[in-house]
């Protein structure tokens, strides 16, 4: 590895759309060369009851919602490593899609990638494409609960959103 630091969470909203910040976990990364941009795919905090969701078959570790970020790298470093040490304290990041029940029809979504190339960056310059797993929130809703996790491709326009 060359290098390792904290990575700043600016700009990510919890589900309540408060001032705080969310927390970067269960992620993947990619970056966009032509943008100079890099993405994250994450969980939105918070689950379960602190959500407001007080319900057994919602367990307070599976989130409801994913989402992609991203925050611009386009400071002139050799290295891609090299820009994300100087935005160490100045990274910011902008929600562009919010992977929920709305999109999916069910009630977890998680587990965030993206399809890129062997260096990390994006395959395809005029969309993002993202992996992501889904699940029922009820063992009464599809199948049994614990078959009910799948594996979904989902594509986001990026022509005009750039």
């Amino acid at each position: 590895r060359e290098f390792s630091f904290d990575l700043a969470n600016t700009g990510l909203k919890r589900h309540s759309g408060h001032a705080a910040e969310d927390v970067i976990t269960n992620a993947d990364f990619m970056y966009d060369p032509v943008r100079q941009v890099m993405y994250v795919g994450t969980d939105v905090h918070p689950f379960g009851a602190a959500a407001g969701i007080d319900d057994d078959n919602y367990p307070d570790n599976i989130p409801r919602t994913a989402r992609v970020a991203f925050t611009d790298m386009s400071l002139e470093k050799e290295a891609l490593g090299d820009t994300f040490e100087a935005l160490q304290g100045g990274v910011v990041w902008t929600d562009l899609l919010q992977i929920d029940k709305a999109k999916t029809g069910y009630g977890r979504n998680s587990n965030m990638s993206f399809f890129r190339n062997e260096y990390g960056w994006m395959p395809q310059y005029d969309k993002l494409e993202i992996g992501y797993t889904t699940s029922s929130t009820s063992a009464w809703e599809d199948y049994a609960l614990i078959y009910t996790w799948r594996i979904h491709r989902y594509e986001y326009s990026l022509q005009n959103n750039t």
